[in-house]
């Protein structure tokens, strides 16, 4: 009986020592693996430092390249820029000078732009005016929205009938004079005079 005690404690602390041993390899395994993607990681971190360091490069080299001629070129673009101002062509003459506005120190340089931007609001302003004098001129057509609709000829409405249901808004403008405009979301869809 002590022996088959015995050999079964010997074949027990076999076991856990076998069993202890697979242990220990698959962990060594893992470890491996692990290294090996910690390895590839700081390949991977120092190849973006490259690529980044070399992109900070690329960028100081337009940076001073742009501060070259923004500075000491500066004479170069006015006068594309005073040419585009006198045919007319405000944004182009903008275009040319607004990456060097920063830079700038010339005064004739900083007047043309000035002018430039000054040219260009104004022209917006005068457009702007135009086409609000030209829908207060015009009635109303299908596609335009709301707000088109009330900078029309046809004005605000009398009163709004609001529908709202899982497909979306839909409204009907009453007008004084037996005129009647359908909204579905906002946008016209069809009048009625």
């Amino acid at each position: 009986m002590n022996r088959n005690v015995l050999i079964m404690a010997v074949v027990v602390v076999v076991s856990v020592f076998w069993i202890n041993l697979k242990l220990h390899d698959a962990a060594e395994e893992k470890l491996q693996i692990a290294a090996q993607k910690a390895e590839k990681q700081l390949q991977d971190a120092r190849s973006s430092e490259a690529s980044i360091a070399a992109a900070g490069a690329v960028i100081q080299a337009t940076a001073d390249m742009l501060n070259l001629k923004c500075t000491s070129g500066v004479m170069a673009l006015v006068t594309p820029a005073k040419e585009a101002l006198l045919r007319g062509h405000s944004d182009e003459a903008l275009k040319l000078l607004k990456p060097c506005a920063h830079l700038m120190t010339d005064k004739e340089a900083l007047r043309t732009y000035a002018t430039a931007v000054e040219t260009l609001l104004s022209n917006e302003r005068k457009y702007l005016a135009s086409e609000k004098t030209f829908k207060k001129s015009n009635g109303v057509s299908i596609g335009m929205t709301k707000k088109d609709v009330l900078d029309s000829s046809w004005g605000r409405a009398k009163h709004i009938n609001r529908t709202t249901n899982s497909h979306g808004v839909y409204e009907q403008w009453v007008y004084g004079n037996g005129s009647y405009l359908y909204f579905e979301n906002e946008i016209l869809t069809s009048f009625q005079n």
